[in-house]
């Protein structure tokens, strides 16, 4: 078997035909490996000498379509020479059973392409003298293509074992693999089909696992699909099965045609059921969740989940819908992400939206301009949170960051910080041109905003940071209360949700609080009355008032109900004051704050009744007054906010800083600003004894963008020449010689010289 084998391989790179495509299968990957990969991501070439190389991987892809292109056509050449040599009447005298004549021949055509794949093992060993190469990765990507490749000649043998006319193998075989090819198209198409979004991606899921090339883009073999090895095992197994039924057969005895129709009948039944198998191996995975489909082997470990929030999402205690708006960009890599983090919890359920047709979803959640296609494609990606008792909302742009190793800002504050060095640069600058001097510490400045400036333009790394943002917005909506802010009398509206109390009589059911802020029209006495009985029967009032409340008769009277009074004097009206913090610093949102105290403008003075009765009251915010200098000075607080508590539960919160939570940026610097503008957020969380600590613990960021390598165009040319002129021509040389050699042989036996085999 082993002698067949040899004489068959010798064979197929001998013959004129299979001596031109051996070479090819040389030459078509050095050039695809060595120009291609001069084309950085987006297709085009960088600026000046240097070059930005793709990945690796990324187009093994490539090269199985010209394998595919090339493999149909050398298998049906070698079978259809055998027939028309009548080679097999030589080969079934031999001491050797069909089998092992088909396996030999089968074998040979394998190890006729394994060569040119072994030279291309060399390719990753080359690169990584550019930049960094995951050889894990490139080498996994290989063993697919070998797959990929054995899968193809196996079919192909099948095809034209079968069938003896070579037009008809032909046919039979581009045509499987031109729907294999149309099947990935398609899969990507599929999604925009109007057959709801359900069918759309199962259906879209089944199409990728039928296309074998698809197989080698998952994405980018960053995530190694032992399904897949699975499907082409399978697959090769069953054609040579299938192609073992026929192989011979018409060089065999004819046996009595009745016997022959049960066999027939058999292998009918065998292809048939051999087929189903290979489809059906080939369409379970898509029904397999994300999560073990495949391994991750990429560099950062990109599909593989944080183990830091495996508690987080084990823990989630309420049933969470995340609508994922609009994923047909073509971002494979973030889709797979959201489907494998999706998974973590049977409390989560992912439903994929399309915003062309489900139109109804954007306006529930008032998502404008859903007709716009601009806007369609800025909320690809996109994310609605839904949680039993409120919404969140988070944009494609939230789940990335910027990063250098030590600090870690997102897109806004990258952004922001940028611009308020630009500022101070410029600032500097025009100091510099009119006086032509500075200063020892305004050059120190000036030298400092030049070495941020390029840092920040440079230094920092945009990276993804997914799996936190959708850990923080599940948090969002299943710890935060949910707010309704009153409308109707001139309030502002400072919360998603609002409520009309001049035309509603029933609080929302997931209303927890109330907010009313700041009134430009006093409420009847029905409004105060229904405000009353809310809280009477659990519900909490959150009230933010200024100087112009305390006139209203109706509003004071709600006040006076919970025996509060307001001191008509503006304790700082001209300048801001500081007041002591006493909102929840403790919240992770607080960490790393600059500054103790927020910047409160406007407030007033509370007095609370000093003999308790039905209610007990809790200073949480106090302005602190300091009178006298030096030794002297004595320092007295007075209460700017308080809870009203019956019992253990708190039920009301009057906060006189209306103007502070309204208008943040009144006379406050940035820090003060940034604390300022949570204020209103965490001192809801007056109304409850819980803390709010995020329970999500701090995630590094994972690079989603491969290092490129870099080289020069004379690098370029250098592998050109060794992958694409030199391997082919010594790979040619040597058939040639070979030939030569062997054709000088026999000549000597001619002339009566024993020739030697």
């Amino acid at each position: 078997m082993f002698t067949l084998f040899k004489r068959e391989l010798k064979s197929l790179i001998l013959k004129p035909f299979t001596m031109v495509v051996f070479v090819l299968s040389f030459l078509v990957p050095a050039i695809i490996f060595s120009v291609f990969l001069s084309l950085g991501p987006d297709g085009t070439e960088t600026q000046g000498a240097e070059l930005v190389y793709a990945g690796f991987e990324s187009l093994v892809s490539i090269v199985a379509i010209f394998f595919a292109v090339v493999i149909p056509a050398v298998v049906i050449f070698v079978n259809r020479g055998e027939r028309k040599e009548k080679n097999y009447n030589f080969l079934i005298t031999l001491p050797l059973s069909r089998i092992s004549i088909m396996l030999s021949k089968l074998l040979a055509l394998i190890a006729y392409f394994a060569l040119p794949l072994l030279v291309m093992a060399i390719y990753p060993l080359v690169f990584s003298s550019y930049g960094e190469v995951n050889f894990l990765q490139c080498y996994l990507s290989l063993i697919m293509l070998a797959l990929l490749v054995i899968f193809v000649i196996t079919l192909s043998f099948m095809v034209s074992v079968k069938k003896a006319s070579i037009i008809v193998a032909g046919v039979i075989s581009y045509s499987a693999l031109a729907l294999s090819y149309l099947v990935g198209v398609l899969a990507a198409l599929v999604r925009f089909l109007p057959f709801g979004t359900g069918f759309d991606s199962v259906a879209s899921g089944i199409l990728t696992e039928l296309s074998i090339f698809k197989k080698l883009d998952k994405p980018a073999l960053e995530l190694f699909a032992w399904s897949d090895v699975i499907f082409f095992v399978a697959g090769i197994t069953v054609f040579v099965v299938i192609a073992s039924l026929s192989y011979g057969k018409d060089f065999v005895r004819a046996e009595k045609k009745r016997e022959k129709a049960k066999i027939d009948k058999k292998r009918v039944s065998v292809v048939c059921s051999s087929l189903i198998l290979v489809v059906c191996i080939g369409v379970l995975p898509s029904f397999l969740p994300y999560s073990i489909r495949a391994v991750d082997v990429s560099e950062s470990d990109l599909y593989s989940p944080e183990e830091s929030l495996d508690s987080f999402f084990e823990n989630i205690e309420e049933d969470i819908t995340i609508y994922l708006l609009n994923p047909y960009s073509g971002n494979t890599e973030l889709y797979t992400l959201i489907m494998r983090t999706a998974e973590r919890s049977d409390r989560i359920t992912l439903e994929v939206v399309n915003p062309m047709e489900d139109t109804e979803i954007l306006q529930k959640y008032g998502i404008s301009g859903a007709d716009d296609s601009a806007t369609l494609s800025a909320m690809a990606y996109a994310m609605i949170i839904q949680g039993e008792r409120k919404y969140k909302i988070i944009q494609q742009s939230d789940y990335y960051v910027f990063s250098d190793g030590k600090e870690i800002l997102t897109k806004a504050e990258l952004d922001e910080e940028l611009n308020q060095y630009k500022i101070l640069y410029t600032y500097y600058q025009q100091i510099y041109y009119q006086t032509n001097t500075l200063t020892d510490s305004q050059l120190a400045a000036l030298e400092q905003a030049v070495q941020r400036i390029e840092h920040l333009q440079s230094g920092f790394v945009e990276k993804l940071n997914l799996e936190a943002a959708i850990a923080s917005a599940i948090e969002h909506v299943i710890e935060y209360p949910v707010a309704y802010s009153l409308i109707g009398h001139g309030e502002d509206n400072i919360t998603s949700n609002s409520f009309d109390l001049s035309k509603n009589t029933q609080v929302p059911k997931d209303a927890e609080v109330l907010v009313v802020n700041s009134p430009s029209e006093d409420y009847s006495e029905s409004d105060i009355a229904f405000l009353k009985s809310y809280v009477d029967n659990g519900g909490k009032l959150y009230i933010l008032a200024d100087m112009d409340n305390y006139s209203m008769p109706n509003f004071s009277a709600l006040l006076k109900h919970y025996e509060l009074t307001v001191e008509p004097k503006v304790i700082s009206a001209g300048d801001s004051s500081i007041v002591d913090v006493a909102i929840n610093k403790e919240h992770g949102s607080f960490k790393g704050a600059t500054v103790d105290s927020v910047r409160m403008v406007g407030v007033s003075k509370i007095s609370v009744p000093e003999n308790e009765g039905k209610y007990t009251y809790e200073p949480l915010l106090n302005y602190v007054e300091t009178v006298g200098e030096g030794e002297d000075a004595v320092k007295t607080s007075y209460p700017v906010a308080v809870s009203v508590n019956e019992g253990n539960e708190k039920k009301v919160v009057l906060f006189t800083g209306a103007k502070t939570v309204n208008d943040i940026d009144s006379g406050l610097n940035e820090d003060e600003r940034g604390m300022s503008s949570m204020a209103f957020l965490y001192s809801v969380s007056w109304l409850y004894d819980v803390k709010f600590e995020s329970s999500i613990p701090n995630v590094s960021p994972k690079d989603y963008q491969k290092s490129p390598y870099v080289t020069t165009t004379g690098d370029v040319i250098k592998n050109v020449i060794i992958f694409a002129v030199v391997i082919p021509a010594a790979v040619l040389f040597s058939a040639v010689v070979y030939s030569l050699s062997r054709r000088l042989r026999s000549n000597r036996g001619k002339n009566g010289n024993p020739e030697i085999y």
